[in-house]
């Protein structure tokens, strides 16, 4: 029979394992909540993982002064049951009390963004970090236990994580109220088994009640229709789901359908100045178009627009949330003409495989705000689909854009998309609308709209001989291009300027320059490398390496495939257990020989790094997917071992009692990996391109093993 003692070090390591599992479903459901409050990009959401990693660090910091050898299971539970029913409260209260805190429609600033969810996401996330080493303590210092705990910490998070995004989200598409109702009951029945098993049977029927209790109040209460309605105050709601790609809410306001993405408007219809300059702009310049490609924005009646010319036989509409499909056929009147076929797939998978052939393509994508976004305002694109125009065929894409004035930074960005079309098309005619579009082909394209609206048969209501005014157009577009003078600004997959120059103009509303920020950020960091000791010196260089690697060979992943948000729960998975494995494999580690193991992970990792720069851009040349799946699954796995590794060899090493040793070292690599995501995200991957953001995190390792041989007469940690 198993003895007490092995009894309590299994329940241990399952605290450890929930604890985990617990911390990163929440942290998935509440990232998706902050996107839909707080309408973010990747900016907002590296912020907002920097906030969550270090306030996460500071909880794990504060467990140092815990005394070991002492019983800590009753404090275990109650904080463990305070962190279990919080992330429901909290997103709850920001969408229902949203409106009431903040004036409906402001855009916020990146100061109140991390103010209000660092408020938000204290109570849960200092909570979490203090848990971890009261657990790691409780363990006790024998060998190998706190590499175990952190193992299971890290399987916990890897089944949540799973859990959350790939059968609560994309799978059953149950909303985020309901995934955390149920990530509630699941550690309920926990918490009883776990009593069960210490012999207090009175707990284990009272957590079993208040499981049944709250099976009960989810049959009878929807949490999602209440916050919704209140959110999206004075609107209709027709409905709001959850889907893999984010929430997608539909509303009404009079007579028109309003379609909302994250928080974000989709489109709405209604709009029929836009819809007619979404089309005819392009269509005008090729009527006799018989094969259509539209990329985005069909559901406000674009589609419809188009079959306005006699010659469509075919409109092949690509969204990649299939459920805007769905939605739009149940709310909008379009969508329903035979010619146009509606196709479910993230636009670069589409015409990276595809034989057909079209006369025009619009590319109706929102600005590029984010790196997703990005990928259809790149060169590579742009030649992707010149491959599919027939001969004389052409390309339309569009920039949200001021009418009269424009900033250094909004010229730059349509300076960059102009001549990353430039590069693959003969000609490019600048069109000033109600936005800027950018008629691309090989023919030659006329500016004289007038006579070209004049020689078909149609009925538009703005877009016509009296909207528009040839001289005009031509005087704006004459002073819109004499202000693209930097003919060498270019926009890239790996090296996204747009993205950089998107998110430069949007900090510039706020007064922020996202010019110094990068530069404050790298004296922080070398301060610390120079400052800490070396074990938190290298811990902290493997939280960083390890995060910014993960970002970055996320954002390489969709480029080359482009459906970064199917992959994500799979690629999360891999990387926690990667660091499930390393931690396991630094059990049989000596504790007189951790330098030389630190040093040589630290080498180790840069070699790694640096070797991935040198092959990922060979990887996009390879033309079998599944091998291509399988190389960025071992590179990540790969990369999270040597962390998780990092991480027990330091722990085993260290003189001091567990809850010092785990709280320096799990504080250093959360605050590094917080760094390290939102530095990538921000600033080095759009400034440096994806091959040197590899090779200067493979250096980053290099000046790490170079400062802890000269701190080698330092006390660990």
């Amino acid at each position: 029979m198993e003895t007490e003692n092995n009894i309590s070090n299994r329940l241990l390591f399952a605290d450890a394992f929930f604890l985990g599992f617990t911390l990163l479903g929440a942290q998935i459901i509440l990232l998706r909540e902050f996107l839909l409050v707080f309408s973010g990009n990747e900016l907002v959401i590296g912020l907002l993982l920097a906030i969550w990693l270090i306030i996460t660090a500071a909880g794990s910091w504060s467990g140092r002064f815990m005394r070991t050898g002492r019983n800590y299971d009753n404090l275990i539970r109650v904080l463990f049951t305070l962190l279990v029913m919080y992330p429901l409260a909290a997103a709850f209260g920001i969408e229902y009390f949203r409106n009431d805190l903040l004036e409906p429609g402001r855009m916020l600033s990146l100061i109140e963004v991390a103010g209000y969810s660092s408020l938000l996401l204290f109570p849960l996330c200092v909570t979490g970090g203090f848990l971890f080493v009261l657990i790691n303590i409780s363990a006790g210092d024998t060998k190998g236990k706190l590499q175990n705990c952190y193992a299971f910490e890290s399987l916990g998070s890897l089944t949540g994580g799973a859990l959350i995004s790939l059968i609560f989200i994309f799978y059953l598409e149950i909303d985020n109220f309901k995934s955390l109702e149920y990530l509630i009951i699941l550690n309920l029945i926990f918490f009883g088994i776990h009593d069960f098993r210490k012999g207090k049977y009175m707990e284990s029927f009272v957590f079993a009640g208040i499981t049944l209790g709250l099976l009960l109040f989810i049959h009878e209460y929807d949490l999602n229709e209440l916050a919704k309605r209140k959110l999206f105050n004075g609107q209709e709601l027709l409905t709001s789901k959850e889907t893999a790609y984010g929430n997608l809410t539909v509303t009404k306001t009079g007579v028109q359908t309003n379609f909302y993405e994250n928080g974000v408007l989709l489109f709405s219809t209604g709009n029929v100045a836009q819809r007619e300059e979404d089309v005819h702009y392009a269509m005008l310049q090729n009527p006799g178009a018989a094969n259509v490609l539209l990329i985005g924005g069909g559901v406000t009646g674009t589609a419809e627009e188009l079959l306005k010319y006699p010659a469509i036989r075919q409109i092949d509409y690509l969204e990649m949330n299939p459920a805007i499909f769905i939605l739009a056929k149940e709310f909008t009147p379009y969508l329903t003409d035979k010619r146009i076929s509606m196709i479910a797939e993230d636009p670069l998978r589409f015409i990276k495989k595809t034989d057909k052939k079209y006369d025009v393509v619009l590319v109706n994508e929102p600005t590029p705000s984010g790196a997703g976004l990005n990928r259809f305002f790149t060169v590579e694109f742009y030649q992707r689909l010149k491959k599919l125009l027939t001969p004389g065929g052409l390309v339309s894409t569009r920039l949200t854009a001021s009418e009269n004035y424009m900033s250094d930074d909004e010229v730059a960005m349509q300076t960059s998309v102009y001549n990353s079309l430039k590069i693959s098309f003969a000609h490019v005619l600048a069109v000033p609308g109600k936005k800027l579009y950018f008629i691309a082909s090989d023919s030659t394209l006329k500016m004289n709209y007038t006579t070209l609206y004049k020689k078909q048969d149609l009925a538009n209501k703005y877009v016509n001989d009296a909207y528009l005014n040839d001289d005009l157009l031509q005087f704006r577009a004459d002073q819109i291009l004499s202000a693209y003078t930097d003919g060498s600004l270019l926009n890239y997959d790996f090296k996204p300027s747009v993205y950089l120059l998107y998110i430069r103009h949007w900090l510039g509303f706020f007064g922020w320059d996202i010019r110094f920020i990068p530069i404050v950020v790298l004296v922080l960091i070398l301060l610390f490398l120079i400052m800490a000791k070396p074990m938190a010196t290298a811990m902290f260089t493997s939280g960083f390496s390890g995060a910014a690697a993960e970002v970055s060979l996320l954002i390489a992943f969709q480029v080359i495939f482009g459906y970064v948000y199917l992959f994500l729960g799979i690629i999360i998975t891999v990387f926690m257990a990667g660091l499930t494995i390393g931690s396991l494999l630094s059990k049989n580690c000596r504790g007189d020989n951790v330098m030389k193991l630190v040093k040589r992970v630290q080498l180790l990792s840069g070699i790694f790094l640096v070797a991935l720069a040198v092959m990922l851009p060979l990887v996009k040349g390879v033309q079998h997917d599944v091998l291509i799946r399988w190389l960025f699954s071992v590179a990540m796995l790969l990369v999270a071992v040597l962390v998780g590794y990092q991480y027990g060899v330091i722990v085993c090493g260290s003189k001091k009692n567990a809850g010092r040793a785990v709280a320096s070292a799990y504080s250093s690599d959360l605050v590094g990996s917080a760094l390290g995501s939102l530095l990538v995200v921000v600033y080095i991957l759009p400034v440096f391109g994806l091959t040197m953001t590899l090779l200067l995190l493979g250096g980053f390792h290099f000046l790490t093993l170079f400062i802890l041989t000269i701190k080698r007469k330092m006390k660990y940690l």
